[in-house]
């Protein structure tokens, strides 16, 4: 009976070497060492630098942005995956770094909107303390293209949501702007759209209403209550950042017959959910680290080198001094 083998090539997720041994054996996974940076690990399909699968990582960020506590996600991770329970601060440090980072890329993308935007805000809690949840929101498309917390909600702080709609939306200002009857709306839209014509909702109820955006604040509101254990304005506009991130990409909209905003919008990033976002951050770890060491490498051969020809004529030169030239050197003019 003909036998059938099967090659697996691994490379080092350090410094992406393909000289690796085996190394034994952890928990069931095969170890490796890497021959070029001496290094192990394990082929097991965690991240880089990471003891956790990516596949639980973003299990864990995708609860968090569905509402639930730390606690909850640690609780549930235990359950499920069969895990030792991480903590909340570990769970909190994934969320931060990830989020971070598909936040960095989403702001490089310009999606493709409808020119017609509707705002709102709304009052919630962060840390104990009353805070205005801004939000811009493209029509057509339901691409969120700011979200903003401020103290208070005057023209300042419509302006500042405005502007960063504005840079979300590759710098082309709307159409139109579709907003309650606030009047720091009203002062903020003249100064920086003078060409955008300004819509004012007359109630939920009336042909011109803000509807859309009202359903915005009712999807978020569900999910606030992870804001209440953050500590302030800062961690709470890094919650906003997050959530727009997940609702843009990871959240299927049923007016946009199960597409997300994103694809709506035009958005390629080949991001599914969150698992992505965590293997695509520990593939461009794993390439700087191996340019870092590549850099290393050759910094190290050219030191060998330059110190290998320094050392040629300093060595002739003292074989033709012989002994005595080190005598002479040591003795001095008698006195």
């Amino acid at each position: 009976m003909a036998k059938f083998q099967q090659t697996i090539t691994v490379d080092c997720p350090h410094c992406a070497s393909p000289k690796v041994i085996k190394k034994g054996a952890r928990n069931g996974y095969q170890r490796y060492q890497c021959k070029e940076c001496e290094r192990k690990f394990s082929a097991n399909g965690k991240p880089f630098r990471r003891w956790n699968h990516a596949e639980h990582i973003g299990a864990a960020i995708d609860m968090y942005y569905s509402g639930m506590s730390y606690k909850q996600i640690a609780e549930l991770l235990k359950r499920n995956f069969d895990l030792p329970e991480p903590s909340k601060a570990t769970i909190y440090r994934w969320v931060k770094e990830y989020s971070d980072a598909a936040s960095g890329v989403l702001r490089a993308q310009t999606p493709q909107t409808s020119g017609h935007w509707v705002a709102d805000e709304m009052q919630l809690k962060v840390g104990g303390e009353r805070f205005w949840n801004w939000n811009v929101m493209d029509r057509d498309t339901r691409y969120v293209l700011a979200v903003h917390l401020s103290k208070h909600r005057g023209a300042g702080d419509a302006e500042r949501v405005m502007a960063k709609a504005l840079r979300a939306n590759g710098g082309a200002a709307p159409k139109t702007i579709t907003t309650d009857g606030l009047g720091s709306y009203g002062a903020a839209i003249s100064l920086m759209f003078p060409h955008t014509k300004h819509i004012v909702s007359e109630g939920i109820h009336k042909p011109v209403n803000n509807n859309l955006s009202e359903r915005l604040q009712g999807t978020f509101r569900d999910r606030t209550k992870t804001l209440r254990g953050l500590q302030g304005r800062r961690s709470g506009q890094d919650y906003l950042d997050g959530w727009s991130v997940d609702y843009n990409l990871f959240r299927d909209h049923h007016a946009l017959d199960g597409d997300t905003p994103g694809e709506a919008a035009k958005i390629d990033l080949r991001l599914d959910e969150w698992t992505d976002v965590v293997k695509a951050v520990g593939e461009y770890k794993a390439a700087v680290a191996a340019a870092g060491a590549d850099r290393k490498a050759q910094k190290k051969a050219e030191a060998k080198s330059v110190g290998y020809q320094a050392a040629k004529p300093a060595k002739a030169a003292a074989g033709k001094q012989g002994r005595g030239g080190q005598q002479l050197r040591m003795v001095g003019p008698r006195k």
